[in-house]
């Protein structure tokens, strides 16, 4: 229920705002501007993701809380038609988690990127990533296998090669339902 997520957003935010807590506040404000995008309340996600970010980045020790902000940010610019500071947003939530070491979630960010170009129809974009994720060298993680299927069927239906798109979505459904 979102009304009753949202409500439980702002009696921790005025908590984390008695204690002075910047993450914590900096998290509620993620947490709404969750709800708020799920709710096609754009405006009002853009307004409380910002605080987020302009909370976070003068933090230590709030970067991943940071990445998460604007990555969040990035796509309430693309629900609002902004891809130009879409894409600023999540490619700084890419440097933050690099800065930081995180492979996972540089990963995770990378992803939401390459399924955003998909969204777009920029298909060459997604195929930069397909074949970045193909040779990771990050011995941290695992790319996916699942993931890279849904989307190497997105790239393949984009780009008009449907046998190769049905290919790969016959992939996700026979692990979904562990099909040998």
């Amino acid at each position: 229920n979102p009304e009753r997520l949202n409500e439980y957003y702002l009696k921790a935010l005025k908590i984390r705002e008695e204690i002075q807590d910047t993450a914590g506040i900096g998290n509620c404000y993620i947490g709404l501007g969750r709800i708020y995008n799920k709710q096609k309340k754009f405006q009002k996600a853009f307004d409380v993701l910002t605080k987020a970010v302009e909370i976070l980045k003068n933090g230590v020790g709030n970067e991943n809380s940071l990445a998460l902000a604007n990555m969040d940010l990035g796509g309430t610019y693309l629900a609002l038609g902004d891809t130009a500071k879409c894409f600023a947003c999540e490619y700084e939530a890419v440097r933050i988690r690099q800065k930081i070491k995180a492979g996972w979630y540089i990963f995770i960010s990378q992803f939401t990127i390459a399924q955003m170009f998909a969204g777009i129809h920029q298909y060459d974009s997604v195929k930069v990533y397909l074949d970045m994720f193909e040779n990771n060298k990050d011995s941290t993680y695992e790319v996916p296998k699942d993931w890279l299927n849904s989307l190497y069927s997105r790239y393949y239906s984009g780009i008009g090669e449907h046998d190769k798109a049905i290919l790969f979505a016959k992939k996700i459904l026979m692990a979904k339902f562990q099909i040998h």
